[in-house]
């Protein structure tokens, strides 16, 4: 089935933007697929088009989207919060049109962090779409607080406090990974770990274990603290954070299918 390309309004705080998505119809039994991008992510990166491969290989619904203020979206990406982003995820993964709407979410980093946001969003409006898996690779749940608050030096706070950002150094970036202080402020609003809540679903977090964005050990928290019995943790040996070489694509859609198995009993 073919891809379709579109625009969903979303409102957020009395400001609308469009999201751009990719979307393709599967078997109306089988389950969708819903990707959740990183912080400085978007539907053309190794692992979304990796993928949608799969997914036409198997006929299976996905839907894939920009957050606003990256990619083909609207909006501007100093002005991005983690709500604003979940708001978004949420509206999105309404368009999946499989017979039972169920759907396994896959987010990578940040993403990792708004697909369990989502589960429990899902929940509390009581949406019809019913997550049946998750799949996050190298989730930075809480990472903001976490992570990040604990690397800065002083001058590196004084730059976010008077200049309302601060550029981190990155392998992945030449000027630097900007982080925004009304992001990192706004993201205390949705902490995951405080809140104690294990995830009951199957969950395969895949981690490398060089990650040095987000360490390996991270993945393992979420892991004891939140996994139930039939959670899946899959070490990436010598794997980054982004995880986009050949090989470690051959480990996410090993996973992926793994988790289907488990997902089907």
């Amino acid at each position: 089935m073919a891809w379709i390309q579109g625009r969903l309004r979303v409102d957020f705080e009395g400001y609308g933007r469009e999201i751009a998505f990719d979307h393709r119809q599967g078997d109306p039994q089988k389950p969708a697929l819903l990707w959740l991008n990183g912080y400085r992510s978007n539907k053309s990166g190794e692992k979304v088009v990796h993928l949608k491969a799969w997914a036409d290989a198997n006929n299976y619904e996905m839907l894939a989207f920009d957050n606003s203020g990256l990619g083909e979206s609207g909006g501007t990406f100093p002005e991005g919060r983690l709500g604003q982003w979940l708001e978004e995820a949420f509206e999105g993964v309404q368009m999946i049109e499989n017979t039972k709407r169920e759907v396994i979410i896959a987010g990578s980093s940040m993403g990792g962090w708004i697909t369990l946001l989502l589960v429990n969003l899902l929940r509390e409006r009581n949406s019809d779409i019913t997550p049946v898996g998750l799949m996050l690779m190298a989730p930075a749940v809480d990472y903001t607080e976490n992570i990040v608050m604990t690397r800065l030096n002083d001058e590196q706070k004084n730059d976010l406090a008077t200049k309302g950002v601060v550029r981190l150094p990155s392998i992945y970036e030449a000027d630097g990974y900007p982080i925004y202080a009304a992001y990192l402020e706004e993201a205390k609003q949705h902490l995951y770990f405080p809140l104690k809540m294990g995830v009951d679903l199957p969950m395969t977090i895949v981690h490398g274990t060089d990650d040095a964005a987000i360490p390996f050990s991270w993945g393992e928290k979420l892991y004891r603290e939140c996994g139930r019995e039939d959670s899946v943790l899959v070490p990436v040996e010598g794997g980054d954070h982004r995880l986009s070489k050949p090989e470690n694509l051959v480990v996410m859609i090993d996973a992926l299918e793994a988790l289907i198995a488990r997902i089907n009993g």
